[in-house]
């Protein structure tokens, strides 16, 4: 998701993250490839994931070994040093791994996935200041470009539905609400005001593990609702 080598590709980039154009290159099937820029970055490989970002975004982040490297608008860098050896080690305190998986244009923020040993999170970097924020997991922006959808969970095992926003900077959640056994994850934007989950855990109100909803929004508050199983 991000800045090249020329600015007038930049701007054409923009466009196709932005306004939905179809100038993604093709592969051999001709599906679109993956591109690092746009809206949403998975994380199923974030290491394949980041070898599709580190050739979009060849002037402004590298890897060297162990140490990625994230230019900044100001021409300084912004450096996330991995330890791998830490976690085939069981270190739990030291075990750390950094990758880029994308690179939010319209907010010039780098996406950065971190994994623990026991645990990941995102952050949102600043490619103006280098400062990060964190969250429980990637963001998953609405059409509107800014607000933002994130899913988690906490020491407890609560599953966390939260939005966010980018208007503020830093970024920032705005709303929350977290779920005790259930597993909401993301299916998609329906619009700037709509989410559509499903919930992955088998349970009494969820017997086959596969129950959809809607996360809402009323005014300023969201609130889930939950669709009738098929």
């Amino acid at each position: 998701m991000g800045y090249c080598v020329k600015h007038s590709l930049v701007l054409t980039l923009l466009a196709v993250a932005l306004l939905g154009g179809p100038a993604r290159a093709q592969s051999n099937q001709g599906t679109p490839a993956e591109s690092c820029v746009g809206s949403d970055a998975a994380t199923r490989d974030p290491k394949a994931r980041e070898e599709i970002c580190l050739r979009e975004l060849a002037q402004r982040a590298s890897r060297t070994e162990n140490v990625l490297t994230l230019k900044l608008d100001n021409g300084t860098r912004k450096l996330f040093r991995s330890n791998p050896e830490a976690c085939k080690k069981d270190d739990d305190n030291n075990c750390v791994n950094y990758r880029l998986i994308g690179f939010h244009a319209s907010t010039g923020r780098y996406l950065v996935y971190v994994t623990y040993y026991e645990n990941s999170e995102c952050k949102l970097v600043s490619a103006r200041t280098g400062k990060a924020t964190t969250f429980r997991d990637v963001p998953r922006f609405a059409p509107d470009g800014s607000t933002f959808f994130v899913t988690g969970y906490d020491g407890s095992y609560n599953n966390w539905l939260s939005i966010g926003t980018t208007a503020s900077d830093p970024p920032a959640v705005v709303w929350e609400e977290g779920f005790f056994g259930q597993s909401w994850e993301f299916l998609r934007w329906i619009d700037n005001d709509q989410v559509a989950l499903v919930d992955t855990m088998k349970s009494a109100i969820c017997p086959d593990g596969k129950c959809e909803a809607i996360l809402r929004r009323s005014g300023a508050v969201w609130a889930l609702e939950r669709l009738p199983q098929k």
